[in-house]
């Protein structure tokens, strides 16, 4: 599978192209890890269990209530977990997708928010 055929699919797709950059970093990351050439970099950011303690797209419903009662804040953040989540279903289900990152990053929602 080609990792250069679908970036150029999904930015002939999109206007912003951060799924590209999104499909980008889950293969760098998550499939090709320490054989990446960005790995010094990439090894530099949070990892996914790092970001579930303090990442808000991370959050349970009750803990974003619980935190941010009363608070504006809540519905960004409803909202951003509710495109993120969008956003993962439509990748997920993209055949070629799966081929070229693999099922166990591509269904993983927890790596792929970690790329969000």
């Amino acid at each position: 599978p080609d990792l250069e055929f679908l970036l150029r699919q999904y930015s002939k797709q999109q206007r912003d192209g951060f799924n590209v950059l999104l499909l980008f970093l889950l293969h760098e990351r998550f499939v090709l890890g320490k054989k990446s050439v960005w790995w010094p970099y990439l090894n530099l950011l949070p990892k996914v269990s790092d970001l579930r303690d303090f990442h808000p797209l991370f959050f349970s419903e009750q803990e974003i209530d619980k935190y941010l009662a009363g608070s504006d804040v809540r519905k960004y953040i409803y909202r951003y977990q509710q495109g993120a989540s969008e956003r993962h279903k439509a990748i997920a289900s993209d055949i070629f997708a799966a081929q070229v990152l693999g099922g166990d990053v591509l269904f993983d929602k927890n790596k792929f928010y970690w790329a969000c």
